[in-house]
């Protein structure tokens, strides 16, 4: 999909060169986030895409001092990313990979969109996920803007 491509590498570049501090993150996006983690769809880069980008703007939201205490207590979203790598493992859209960094973070990519997550696996996991080295791009702090560039697609 080569609008997605293309997508993606705007959002690269702008993050790279951005000066931009981070955007209040709306409980409106939080709810459709949770729409899309919630359905679990996986099938399709751009579903990998908008699932990922949910993903970050969850994480990025429940470390904020503005986050709704029952969403923060509520919805354990880490859950999600072990569920996720487990559906890769099985079947892997083009353009997608997944991998960690060490026994700590998991990292999941998009056409080299590369979101980060520690802390996720289990002591006792099975996955023998590859290693894959991090590109060195914090996508948290612009977690809405590539939350609001995915679902985009769904106009």
């Amino acid at each position: 999909m080569d609008k997605l491509k293309d997508i993606i590498t705007q959002i690269i570049d702008y993050v790279k060169n951005s000066d931009q501090t981070e955007e209040k993150i709306d409980l409106d996006s939080i709810l459709r986030a949770k729409e899309i983690l919630d359905a679990g769809k996986l099938d399709t880069n751009l579903d990998c895409f908008k699932y990922f980008s949910s993903l970050n703007l969850f994480n990025a939201y429940v470390k904020k001092d503005y986050a709704e205490q029952s969403i923060k207590d509520n919805y354990v979203f880490k859950k999600n990313i072990i569920s996720a790598v487990h559906k890769l493992v099985e079947f892997c859209p083009d353009g997608v990979l997944y991998g960690k960094c060490d026994e700590k973070v998991i990292y999941l990519s998009v056409y080299g969109l590369q979101f980060s997550f520690h802390s996720v696996l289990p002591k006792k996991d099975n996955l023998n996920l590859p290693k894959i080295e991090w590109q060195k791009l914090r996508l948290q702090p612009f977690a809405l803007y590539i939350f609001k560039k995915a679902i985009q697609f769904e106009n």
